[in-house]
């Protein structure tokens, strides 16, 4: 952001990335539910391609369970 609002705050900038992950996941599962079964034949829809793709978005570096676990540390050191 222009704003600088990840640079201060990168709980924030985590939160999203958490969120998008889902949001991907959410999207590539419903493709997934209205194609059927022809969503996974080569050459009938891309919906196998995007299904591997949004596998890997969760594990890129650092990973949804990193992220999850620094927002809970950020967490604990701000409650305390």
């Amino acid at each position: 952001m222009q704003h600088g609002t990840f640079l201060r705050s990168p709980a924030l900038l985590f939160e999203v990335r958490i969120a998008l992950a889902a949001l991907v996941d959410a999207a590539v599962r419903l493709e997934v539910l209205s194609t059927g079964g022809r969503g996974y034949l080569r050459g009938q829809s891309g919906a196998a391609r995007r299904t591997r793709e949004a596998a890997f978005v969760p594990i890129v570096t650092p990973s949804i369970v990193q992220l999850k676990n620094q927002l809970a540390l950020h967490r604990q050191t701000n409650a305390a």
